[in-house]
């Protein structure tokens, strides 16, 4: 058997690991998941997938919230706010910095 080339090498073991940039581990359809801290965010961003994060944080909060999860939903809020207003769209982004401050004031009209 011959020698591998070093970078490819190098390439084979990244593409095993998932530390190949893409979306080598996502079949066509897969939504692909954005972390919730900041560096995750910058780097979705850095990688030109701001529009696609900033949809899957909006989704996801939403989720976290009917499921009764309100700190990890409060936290996807704050990440789609911070996607959306670092591109711009300021309406989105301040809909995601007051949308848990909204909900909690509606369940308080109600009591």
């Amino acid at each position: 058997m011959g020698r591998v080339h070093p970078t490819t090498g190098l390439f084979i073991l990244l593409l095993v690991t998932g530390c190949a940039g893409g979306t080598a581990g996502t079949a066509p359809g897969d939504v692909k998941a954005y972390g919730l801290e900041l560096p995750d965010i910058l780097e979705a961003l850095q990688r030109g997938e701001g529009r696609e994060a900033l949809t899957y944080y909006e989704r996801e909060a939403a989720n976290l919230e009917r499921q009764g999860a309100r700190l990890e939903a409060v936290r996807a809020y704050h990440a789609a706010a911070q996607i959306a207003l670092r591109l711009g769209a300021y309406q989105r982004g301040i809909e995601g910095r007051r949308a848990p401050e909204a909900r909690s004031s509606d369940a308080g009209d109600r009591a």
